[in-house]
């Protein structure tokens, strides 16, 4: 870090006698960029494979199986890969995977 160190003279309104004080003036303070934030809500949906893509569980396979045939609920029970045109938008929201 870059840091200058500056002596002042600052006085004890008590004592009337002076202090010496050192403070430091950090200035990268100001120029650091802020975190980006993972949006929590994709973090629990998405996850990203080896090849970088990112992949999803399939809906309809909560809830109201009973009236799903069982061929229905075998295709449903992969996880399957986002498509190509929403990787970005995804890739945005979790900005650290």
């Amino acid at each position: 870090m870059v840091s200058d160190e500056y002596r002042v003279m600052s006085k004890n309104l008590d004592t009337q006698s002076s202090a010496l004080h050192t403070f430091k003036i950090n200035y990268l303070s100001c120029e650091i960029m802020p975190k980006m934030k993972t949006n929590r809500g994709a973090a629990k949906r998405f996850k990203k494979n080896a090849s970088g893509k990112f992949q999803h569980r399939q809906s309809h396979r909560s809830h109201i199986l009973t009236k799903k045939s069982t061929k229905r609920k075998r295709h449903l029970r992969g996880i399957v890969a986002i498509h190509d045109h929403d990787q970005k938008a995804v890739s945005w929201l979790l900005p650290y995977s």
